[in-house]
């Protein structure tokens, strides 16, 4: 059968079982559409950090300027999960749409702002929309694209995420040395404009697009989403001012700490109740907790918090640290991390390519943590001259083949653990999680190197000078010669305490890690074979024939058979005509509906008990 017949074939059987497909152009301009959008908004959160030095000494309150990048990052990690049960609600387009929209206009709105704080408001709301994004661009590749093609696509998303992360610092370090750093923001507006053309009138309708009335907005899980963000913005708002402008012991870090700690023990006390009554209650429960009944979705979730702390914090400080130490230019700066994210984007490419060929995803996500505090801990030693070591550069490769491959293989044990059904929940639920470590991350450790480099600054500068370096880093090139390399290593040495802090987290990744073993991990071919069932609107699984697979020694194909009670796939194997004669009487195969060629040449067998 020649391969354009049987992708005709694969079409029309997932067209029969109610599967959306897109083909040819509305397919490509679809996916072009997702990859360019994730890139705007995972763009948007690297792209500040070689410019928050000029922002800062525009604007003024460097000691603050930390914000510009924590509002942003507090409304994305805390809307993802949000933005999944939203578009569950609401269905994809139009959620997908609002995100655009939103990030689109409060771009715009970040890049008039005339004060630090209007910027750090239009940040947190241009957060909201690019949390809509990252959320459902991963979404809407299982719902649109050909489950043929779901590989090549979910690569090609991947690969938006790498390049926005390997563009951001050094994009930014440009646009900030040779024009305005307001363009770092309107630099969405003519890429905002296309996505959302492409979303409007190319982007299917009928992927689970609800009518607005009572009875939808009642499956919102209004109480999830109040405790969800009050306790993420308490948390953060503690760990950003405590030993900046009050003290760790002070009434107002205690209260907010304290509130932080209720809202998310009250969350998790919710969804608790929530989730095994959600058919009862009408409700879907923003995070099901049945999800981490799992010891290998809870562990995972876990080593993806602690790896956030590295990740985020390394993409921010070093940039800073090349322009105070080393005396980069902004541009230079996102040049000299080339090195780290082109070694974080290698390595979440070898992880798919790894991962498709062999079923050894926990065995990486191990690995790579144990690489990426090696990476730490050597970042923790870097010299504090003037003049950039070329160690630096190894040490940068180090870091971010383990930035990559834990990224990419913490993905793949979560999605060979759950349903496909709670799949877009759990993605969303592992972005989060790595997102809110990043930002707690972010806002401990810009304490300690405050405080740290504070200290070390009241040694030798007058009162007047410190606080003028602190409200700037711009105000060091002021200081007499003597003072001004002073300061540039008592920077240095802040920035090395910083990392040891990180390191310690990387190191608590790895024991975390150790805990996500599989037993048993799902073959991910089976996966593409759920979809389908899924999508056909019934509660279908599949279902393991044991007393039929004991007697087979060869697999042929695959089959999904529905029973009223289950929603976790596992294989079935399906007998030839030889074979069903060793296999016990009470056995009767089932009627099966064939995918010829599908994958590998094996041919895929669905059954349906609906049929």
């Amino acid at each position: 059968m020649s391969s354009g017949n049987q992708t005709s074939l694969c079409s029309e059987a997932e067209k029969d079982l109610g599967v959306p497909v897109l083909e040819g152009w509305p397919l490509g301009s679809t996916v072009f559409a997702l990859c360019l959008a994730l890139l705007l908004a995972t763009l948007d959160t690297t792209i500040i950090s070689t410019s928050l030095i000029t922002i800062a000494s525009d604007l003024g309150h460097f000691d603050q300027s930390s914000w510009i990048l924590v509002s942003y990052l507090l409304t994305y990690s805390g809307f993802l999960l949000i933005f999944t049960r939203l578009s569950d609600v609401l269905g994809r387009k139009p959620m997908l749409l609002f995100s655009i929209l939103m990030f689109l206009v409060w771009s715009i709105g970040c890049g008039f702002s005339q004060t630090l704080e209007q910027l750090i408001v239009f940040r947190a709301l241009q957060g909201i929309g690019g949390a809509g994004i990252y959320a459902l661009a991963y979404a809407s590749v299982l719902d649109v694209v050909p489950f043929r093609l779901v590989s090549a696509a979910s690569g090609a998303i991947s690969m938006s995420t790498a390049c926005a992360s390997l563009l951001g610092p050094v994009l930014g370090g440009v646009i900030t040395s040779n024009t305005t750093w307001r363009w770092v923001f309107w630099i969405n507006i003519p890429c905002g404009v296309l996505v959302t053309i492409c979303v409007a009138f190319v982007f299917p309708n009928r992927t689970g697009t609800r009518t607005l009335g009572r009875a939808t907005l009642q499956k919102i899980d209004w109480p999830g989403i109040l405790l969800s963000l009050t306790g993420s913005s308490l948390l953060v708002i503690s760990l950003e001012q405590g030993g900046v402008q009050f003290s760790w012991r002070s009434l107002f870090i205690i209260l907010m700490l304290v509130g932080s700690s209720l809202c998310f023990i009250g969350f998790g006390a919710w969804e608790y109740v929530l989730t095994p009554r959600e058919a009862k209650m009408k409700m879907m429960p923003l995070f099901p907790t049945r999800l981490v009944s799992s010891r290998v979705v809870a562990a995972t979730l876990g080593t993806v918090f602690f790896t956030g702390f590295p990740f985020v914090v390394t993409i921010m400080a070093l940039p800073q640290r090349f322009q105070i130490v080393n005396g980069d230019t902004p541009e230079n700066a996102g040049l000299h991390m080339l090195p780290l994210i082109g070694a974080t984007a290698l390595g979440a490419m070898l992880t798919g390519t790894i991962t498709g060929k062999f079923n050894i995803a926990w065995h990486l996500l191990v690995f790579s943590n144990i690489l990426m505090t090696i990476g730490c801990g050597l970042m923790s030693t870097l010299p504090i001259d003037m003049q950039i070591a070329k160690i630096c550069y190894f040490y940068q490769v180090v870091l971010g083949f383990g930035f990559g491959l834990t990224m990419a293989s913490s993905m793949v044990v979560i999605r060979t653990e759950v349903a496909l059904k709670d799949n877009t929940v759990s993605l969303g639920a592992v972005t989060q999680m790595r997102q809110l470590g990043g930002v707690i991350g972010l806002a401990v450790t810009q304490a300690i190197l405050n405080g740290n480099f504070r200290s070390q600054l009241a040694n030798f500068l007058s009162a007047e000078e410190l606080k003028a370096v602190m409200l700037s880093t711009a105000n060091i090139e002021t200081l007499g010669t003597a003072h001004k390399d002073l300061t540039c290593r008592a920077y240095g040495r802040s920035a090395n305490a910083q990392m040891r802090v990180v390191t310690a987290f990387a190191g608590a990744a790895i024991l975390t890690s150790i805990f996500a073993w599989q037993k048993a991990p799902r073959d991910r071919k089976a996966l593409e074979a759920e979809r389908v069932a899924l999508q056909t609107g019934s509660p279908t699984s599949v279902e393991l024939y044991s007393t039929c697979v004991a007697s087979i020694g060869s697999l042929r194909s695959r089959s999904v058979n529905t029973t009223p009670n289950s929603s976790r796939p596992s294989l079935v194997q399906r007998p030839s005509s030889a074979e069903v004669s060793v296999c016990p009487a009470e056995f009767s195969p089932p009627p099966y509906l064939t995918v010829p060629e599908l994958d590998g040449g094996l041919s895929w067998a669905l059954h349906f008990s609906d049929w």
